[in-house]
């Protein structure tokens, strides 16, 4: 037989926020009744009980903690559920809230998961608190009576998809738990029957004392716990706990919902390392390696310790990826991340910065050797032929080196810098490094503006042909002329054509100045 849908009561004084409910909660099979002021919401509670009440407590009139107030000090009414509904997101609201007797707070704008999610635990957590005041009887009664309604418990408790625990106060032990509690923890019904909260490892019997005190006085977190169960194998569970206290006789009950977040957080794990991480090696990415670097210039002001930040792009490696495939260039890759980790402290840092291009940070103690050890460590290291699926490969690389704190104290100074004299590297062929120098930032400025200009001029077509007449040697007259392309450059005397034609070549620009030729 279908079980009918909960009700739930919305109040609150603006209606765009009531309708807004109304479909998030209708839409999840829950019949919806509405009010729009604490007055209004009171008669209604009289008139027709609702199983939840979703209650804002800015209103006209009287708030939601004086509605609250009233309802749960009434008998019929004192174990409705109350959820606060406020755009205040203090913290002093929410205890305003959980005193007036709210079960739960949510803050505005209602995120519709979260909504769900607290409406489904509280409904599920007063259904089991209406079920056990009404059947006292399970501690009061005699032991056959006492079976009989823990089989008819245990049956609304088994239909969970989680694990559900019931734990005396008085004797801080389990009275009851369901067939999803066994599995997830890997205990046999009876095995599970003789251990304690405490010995399920999340913590101390002390602490969970404490904790369910605070549950029963109200002042328990309105928020689910994420922590960690013990299972029978001694593998520590993710998990989410929601407690709720009840009095049945004289005796309290805590009620324990626990989810398995394990999935969860491995998923979460999964995405953290995808963020931070490079997929092919393994090592830390060009944002991970940034912070990492941020850190160390920390570590080395604080110890007065020196550090290098060193860039190595390997040559010729665009070649092996077109002659072989990126399946095996790949693999070399992974062999280069292997090698330079073998040629650093575990005090310094790995990374992969960029497709052939790699980044490092040494920590320099005092008293310990330059980077130039590690240079040459590295430089052998690369050397050794690289055995790919039958195939030798030579590979050597390009290397920059920027020192803190001479050539920069800023973590991205310092890599543009190393970058610097990387390229400047390159320049001079491969298998050769370079320490950063003022010079080559000058060099690189200028080159910069030279490009600027260079496109400038090419927008502007500010170039000048100049003819040059050709002569016969033998007659001695002009038998033709050479054009030649000039560049007057604005604010400076003429650019040789040595000097600007290799670097329209570089920008792609030659085709344009030659068809305007």
């Amino acid at each position: 037989m279908t079980q009918p849908a909960a009700t739930i009561l919305i109040v609150d004084d603006d209606v765009h926020v009531r309708d807004l409910l109304e479909v998030l909660l209708q839409n999840q099979g829950y019949e919806t009744l509405t009010a729009e002021s604490g007055e209004q919401a009171l008669a209604m509670v009289d008139e027709r009980a609702p199983d939840l009440i979703l209650l804002d407590i800015m209103m006209p009139g009287m708030d939601g903690y004086e509605v609250a107030s009233v309802l749960k000090a009434g008998k019929g009414t004192a174990n409705i559920p109350i959820i606060m509904l406020s755009a205040l997101d203090e913290q002093g609201a929410r205890l305003s809230g959980l005193e007036a007797g709210a079960e739960e707070y949510l803050s505005k704008p209602v995120e519709s998961a979260e909504l769900w999610l607290r409406v489904r635990n509280l409904l599920r957590l007063k259904a089991f608190g209406d079920y056990l005041k009404s059947h006292s009887m399970i501690l009061e009664d005699q032991l056959q009576q006492r079976t009989i309604d823990l089989e008819r418990f245990r049956t609304v408790m088994d239909a969970s998809e989680d694990a559900i625990f019931l734990i005396n106060r008085n004797t801080m032990s389990l009275i009851e738990f369901n067939r999803r509690a066994c599995q997830l923890l890997g205990y046999t019904a009876e095995e599970l029957a003789h251990k304690t909260p405490a010995e399920l490892g999340e913590t101390s019997m002390e602490n969970l004392e404490v904790v369910y005190d605070q549950i029963i006085a109200g002042k328990g977190p309105s928020e689910p716990l994420e922590t960690q169960i013990r299972d029978k194998s001694g593998r520590d569970v993710e998990v989410e706990i929601h407690r709720q206290a009840y009095r049945t006789g004289e005796d309290w009950v805590i009620v324990g919902i626990v989810r398995d977040i394990t999935q969860r957080k491995e998923s979460d794990q999964r995405l953290l390392t995808m963020a931070h991480y490079d997929t092919l090696t393994g090592l830390p990415n060009r944002d991970l390696f940034f912070t990492s670097l941020q850190m160390g210039l920390t570590q080395a002001a604080v110890s007065r310790w020196k550090l290098a930040t060193l860039t190595v792009n390997l040559d010729g490696f665009k070649n092996i990826n077109e002659t072989w495939g990126h399946v095996l260039g790949d693999q070399v890759l992974l062999e280069v991340s292997h090698r330079l980790s073998e040629c650093i402290n575990a005090s310094d840092t790995l990374g992969r910065v960029d497709g052939d291009q790699f980044a490092l940070i040494l920590m320099i103690r005092v008293g310990q050797p330059d980077t130039r050890q590690t240079l040459e460590r590295i430089r052998k290291a690369l050397r050794v032929p690289f055995m790919v699926e039958g195939q030798s490969i030579v590979m050597t690389a390009s290397i920059g080196i920027a020192l803190y704190p001479e050539d920069g104290e800023d973590a991205r100074e310092l890599v543009r810098h190393a970058y610097t004299a990387m390229n400047s590297a390159k320049k001079i062929g491969p298998d050769t490094y370079r320490f950063y120098t003022a010079q080559m930032n000058a060099d690189v400025s200028a080159r910069l503006d030279l490009e600027a200009a260079l496109r400038d001029a090419v927008e502007k077509q500010a170039f000048e042909i100049v003819y040059q007449p050709k002569l016969n040697l033998v007659t001695g007259r002009i038998c033709g002329l050479e054009a030649l392309l000039r560049w007057p450059r604005p604010g400076q005397q003429g650019v040789s054509p040595a000097v600007f034609v290799p670097v329209l070549e570089s920008l792609g620009l030659i085709g344009e100045v030659g068809n305007w030729v």
